[in-house]
């Protein structure tokens, strides 16, 4: 935890992050707690795994949110691209169809 809150600016941001460049400036010698892993975050947040994807994907709406609005662009492009993920597969013998589609 004393890692974690040591690379904390005041302003809640990581004393890491690149505003110019929106990434990481130790990204291939990060911490564990920053690596986004489905074992990680069962372990650390006592979710299930079946829960990993939606949990995962709340904690992206919560800091956009946080730092854009929850109207901004950037939001509006997140909610897209997670409905456009979410494409229900029907199973028939023997291959996969998304739902609405005729075989």
């Amino acid at each position: 935890m004393k890692t974690l809150t040591s690379m904390v600016r005041p302003d809640g941001w990581c004393k890491h992050f690149d505003f110019s460049t929106r990434s990481c400036s130790i990204y291939d010698d990060r911490p564990q707690f920053c690596r986004v892993d489905k074992d990680r975050y069962v372990q650390s947040f006592q979710i299930e795994p079946d829960d990993f994807a939606d949990f995962a994907a709340d904690c992206c709406a919560q800091s956009i949110d946080d730092v854009y609005g929850e109207s901004s662009d950037v939001m509006v492009r997140f909610e897209a691209a997670q409905e456009a993920l979410e494409v229900v597969l029907v199973p028939t013998p023997g291959r996969l169809i998304p739902e609405g589609d005729s075989a």
